[in-house]
């Protein structure tokens, strides 16, 4: 829709024709074009334009108007990218935008085909606001301005209003913008590397960030969806081989050099989501059904049995530097807080504490839905487990379940794509790339209409 009304917006307002068409002198006589003056112009603007070439020898130059997916994917990955090297008053800016943005599209009544549509997403997604407002005014308004809350607010809501709106929306996202981000990525990473070094980060050389925060994990984060992003687009059709591992490949290796291991578990959730996809069509859904809860029941009786026995000297709590300590201090400070604060929560920002466990810094625990009980409260956890159920029973299409299982994975792990809203931003808008939702997913690939 967007798109529709900005095309003929610039069509009324300086009466270009559909398509924006170009005809060559000599073009109706037959005779060989002259070199084309809009050649450079078309080679330096590929990405705004989609070229086609009909009948020899006439061209066409259509005008590519970008969606509100790409403008939204292209404003996160600017941010990503950009923020080093622009006014941080900018980037704070753009990240508002995009915020309060997907926060109006999630909170506005969705129309299609001229009828209102009820999701219940959207309700949910009110409680939430509304709980955590209601705790700002009782609890947090002594030490926090109203300009502050706001801000922060748009910040922990972003990722979750962004899971509603690329879940829903029909709009897809071109695939160049992102071939480009991605590319940018890895040539970012290799500059600021060639620039300042290797990166030292908890006793071990990794290369050095290239977004705007001086750690390594939003880097991570970032390639991680690049990768995903760069596989979906192979599965798609939209690219071909030679692309895929041209920006696949050094992708890999940066994410593997960076070691962000969350980021290596939300690869694997989105791999395994897919082979299970492919498993089911083999086996059927009641063999694949008993299968997959036998096989979760062995996984859980395994950490099971590690955490409660240990195995050969693993030390659970040193592998994952320290989270599950972390998580059982959460635990306990929520099961000895007032009911109020376990329903509504102590405010945004009140997760960051210095514990037995890292004592040496401020840190949140490290798990976006520890930290929603405890900012937010109960109330705000379980509108937030009602919308991600609800967008699972959505979704029919194999390729973005798995997206969904490795934002869920990474938040589960840690301070994932919940706590980061441009990134999730452009994570979660891999889902739509051409995405063609209500057909069979077929292992190659390929999408196929149903039978009969």
């Amino acid at each position: 829709m967007f798109g529709e009304i900005l095309t003929r917006s610039v069509k009324d307002d300086y009466n270009i024709p559909d398509p924006l068409t170009f005809d060559p002198p000599g073009a109706m006589r037959g005779e060989r074009p002259p070199r084309s003056p809009i050649k450079p112009l078309k080679t330096a603007m590929t990405i705004f334009y989609d070229e086609t070439v009909g009948e020899a020898p006439r061209e066409r130059l259509v005008l590519r108007v970008w969606g509100p997916v790409t403008l939204l994917f292209v404003a996160s990955a600017f941010h990503t990218l950009a923020f080093r090297f622009t006014p941080d008053a900018f980037g704070h800016a753009v990240a508002g935008l995009v915020g309060l943005a997907l926060m109006l599209a999630a909170l506005l009544p969705a129309i299609s085909d001229g009828r209102l549509e009820f999701d219940a997403r959207k309700i949910y997604f009110l409680v939430m606001v509304v709980a955590t407002m209601g705790a700002y005014f009782f609890q947090v308004a002594h030490y926090a301005s109203a300009v502050e809350f706001a801000t922060n607010l748009i910040r922990v809501q972003t990722a979750i209003a962004a899971v509603i709106f690329f879940s829903t929306t029909d709009g897809s996202l071109s695939v160049r913008p992102a071939l480009l981000a991605y590319a940018a990525m890895v040539l970012l990473a290799f500059l600021m590397t060639a620039k300042y070094g290797l990166y030292e980060y908890g006793g071990t050389a990794r290369p050095y960030p290239f977004t705007g925060e001086e750690t390594v994990h939003p880097s991570g984060y970032a390639l991680m969806a690049a990768l995903i992003g760069t596989i979906i687009l192979k599965m798609r059709g939209a690219i071909g081989w030679r692309m895929a591992l041209l920006i696949g490949v050094p992708v890999a290796g940066l994410i593997l050099a960076y070691q962000v291991r969350t980021t290596w578990m939300m690869i694997i959730a989105f791999v395994v989501v897919l082979a299970l996809f492919s498993i089911r069509r083999r086996l059927g859904p009641r063999v694949f059904a008993a299968s997959l809860g036998a096989g979760f029941a062995l996984v859980m009786l395994v950490i099971g049995l590690v955490m409660a026995f240990g195995l050969g000297g693993f030390d659970l709590s040193q592998f994952s530097s320290g989270r599950t300590s972390v998580y059982l201090e959460r635990i306990d400070l929520i099961v000895h807080r007032p009911v109020a604060e376990v329903l509504f929560g102590t405010g945004i920002g009140s997760d960051s504490l210095r514990t037995a466990t890292w004592w040496w810094a401020e840190k949140d625990s490290h798990n976006d839905f520890l930290r929603i009980v405890i900012e937010q409260g109960v109330v705000c956890l379980a509108a937030l487990i009602l919308i991600l159920g609800a967008t699972l029973r959505r979704l029919r299409d194999p390729v973005r379940i798995a997206v969904m299982a490795a934002l869920v994975t990474g938040s589960f792990l840690s301070n994932g794509l919940l706590d980061r809203p441009l990134l999730a931003v452009m994570f979660l808008a891999t889902m739509a790339f051409s995405a063609v939702p209500d057909k069979n997913f077929v292992s190659e690939g390929r999408w196929v209409p149903e039978e009969g």
